[in-house]
């Protein structure tokens, strides 16, 4: 949960189906299982030689430009749908930036 759950005046909790299930939570939770599985595809690419080792270079190559789009897409959620830019922007920025880079890098040392 990165967005927050709405609370009453006493702490409770009511929540109904979307609150649970928006937009950014299932592009989050997408975005997650793709770097999941690329972090599979480069370490199948670096253990193994062969067809196989191609087949992951070439599934990770296309997971590669599907995560970029997926950073992208969640990055402006986090802006419109949190508070942490409004909170801390500067921290956000950067660590939304180092996230991008870190990406781009591993890219690039993978291929």
């Amino acid at each position: 949960l990165v967005q927050g759950m709405p609370l009453d005046a006493n702490g409770n909790m009511h929540a109904q189906f979307t609150d649970y299930f928006n937009l950014f939570s299932i592009v989050g939770g997408v975005a997650l299982t793709l770097l999941c599985y690329l972090h599979g595809m480069n370490y199948i690419a670096l253990k193994t030689e062969g067809p196989i080792r191609e087949r992951a270079r070439n599934y990770a190559e296309i997971l590669y430009g599907v995560l970029y789009v997926g950073l992208v897409v969640f990055a402006v959620l986090m802006y419109f749908k949190t508070d942490f830019y409004e909170k801390n922007f500067a921290v956000t920025l950067i660590l939304t930036l180092a996230i991008v880079v870190l990406t781009v890098i591993a890219n690039v040392g993978v291929f």
